[in-house]
């Protein structure tokens, strides 16, 4: 059984920061929280737990994009 068949569609990092147009380090401090780090974004996608390489389910980066375009 394959991720697709359990998650749906999914892509990786380097898809979602295509998707973004950021980079590696900006998605590093989006999502990490780490002391004083400004650029901490709570509701940023999270990536699949357990896996060696970092995989997101793309209906949740949908959905983010969303909920963006909605706060503009």
């Amino acid at each position: 059984m394959n991720l697709s068949e359990l998650y749906g569609p999914t892509m990786t990092l380097k898809q979602l920061c295509q998707v973004f147009k950021i980079s590696r380090t900006s998605y590093y401090n989006y999502s990490e929280k780490k002391q004083f780090n400004a650029q901490y974004k709570p509701d940023f996608p999270k990536p699949l737990p357990s896996h060696r390489k970092l995989i997101f389910v793309t209906s949740i980066v949908e959905d983010y994009i969303r909920k963006l375009q909605v706060e503009i």
